[in-house]
């Protein structure tokens, strides 16, 4: 069954300041690639009943969780989160959201994706841009 929906983390907030001044030093080298190769690993998955959350790059996690409905969606951005299109989402559902969407890649088409499935709480539900 192919998912609805399929949301990225950003490879951008991986980069550190330290691996930025050390650049020249082998170590950090290599822990900043690693770091952005698996940002780029990291996929969650929407489907009507569940969200999927996919990690890592030699040993694989898979963790899924019930996809009850949304209340209301925010998008922060940073300055850079503007001019590089990731940002943060936090969503108010039933129960605890328990899905890190911090650092998403395009967060303002999950945050559209999201609204189609906002369920009224009582008189209205709310959408925050």
């Amino acid at each position: 069954m192919r998912p609805n929906y399929r949301a990225r983390k950003s490879a951008l907030l991986s980069i550190r300041w330290w691996g930025i001044v050390f650049f020249w030093l082998i170590i950090p080298l290599v822990v900043q690639i690693f770091l952005i190769i698996e940002a780029k690993h990291h996929v969650y998955e929407f489907y009507d009943d569940r969200i999927v959350e996919k990690s890592g790059i030699f040993s694989i996690r898979e963790r899924q969780s019930v996809f009850a409905g949304v209340y209301s969606v925010t998008v922060r951005q940073s300055f850079f989160g503007r001019i590089f299109n990731f940002g943060d989402v936090t969503v108010d559902s039933p129960g605890y959201w328990d899905i890190d969407t911090t650092g998403i890649k395009s967060p303002h088409a999950l945050k559209n994706y999201l609204k189609s499935k906002i369920t009224a709480r009582g008189v209205n539900a709310v959408i925050v841009e």
